[in-house]
């Protein structure tokens, strides 16, 4: 059976149609109105908001073809400061996003955690609560300077023992929240979990200030060939026992 593409996707991943800006589009208040992040190594996607649409941006660093990609999705109605009603008009119904600002650390994260046909039933998911492991397929946005920074930032390949360490750490945060998602979608493939787990150790890896999307050579069991305890990490079954 071939699902459809969710809103997640189309807000934060790659499947892009090209449409063109004009000057009359108005940006939010507040600033900076533009985000940067990473969809994968050497794929960017950048984010504009406006007062009723985001601009979602795909520049590929591996083409010659510098252009960006361009998508819309249209904001239907705010709720609170917190979640919108979405639409993409090639497709039906209703998405929820769920948008944070961490200014502080110089990001906002996105998710869009719901959808229904209509935005009164969107409405009615939202007041029954969303799961508490949809916060698994949230992604940050930078800002600019943020971002320029994470460019710069070492890669994977100069990664320390206590930093690797730590990024692969992921029981006690996300257990709950992997058990979660596992036992509410017994009939999907596991390779969600790996994602999930594999974006949190990349965020982490933000944290203390590395750049896990840059394209450099590594191997971590090479890398740490004889440590018992990082090669533990890096090859253990995921239980949730």
């Amino acid at each position: 059976m071939i699902r459809p593409v969710s809103f997640l996707s189309t807000i934060l991943l790659i499947f892009f149609v090209p449409i063109a800006l004009t000057a009359q589009q108005k940006p939010l208040g507040k600033a900076p109105a533009k985000w940067f992040s990473y969809i994968s190594p050497g794929e960017l996607t950048n984010i504009i908001e406006y007062e009723d649409k985001l601009v979602l941006e795909s520049i590929s660093e591996l083409s010659d073809d510098k252009r960006p990609n361009l998508d819309t999705v249209y904001i239907i109605k705010r709720i609170d400061e917190k979640f919108l009603v979405i639409e993409k008009k090639s497709r039906k119904g209703f998405g929820l996003m769920e948008r944070t600002a961490n200014i502080a650390n110089g990001y906002i994260e996105i998710n869009a955690p719901l959808e229904a046909e209509s935005i009164s039933a969107l409405e009615e998911k939202l007041k029954a609560g969303v799961p508490d492991w949809k916060n698994l397929e949230s992604r940050r946005f930078y800002t600019e300077d943020r971002f320029n920074a994470l460019k710069k930032a070492p890669g994977l390949n100069e990664i320390t023992r206590e930093d690797l360490i730590t990024s692969l750490a992921w029981r006690e945060p996300l257990g709950a929240l992997l058990k979660a998602y596992v036992d509410d979608n017994p009939d999907r493939g596991r390779y969600k979990i790996y994602r999930y787990m594999e974006a949190f150790r990349n965020k982490k890896l933000i944290e203390l200030g590395y750049n896990p999307y840059k394209i450099v050579a590594y191997n971590f069991e090479e890398m740490f060939s004889g440590d018992e305890e990082v090669i533990k990490l890096l090859t253990e079954e995921i239980t949730f026992d």
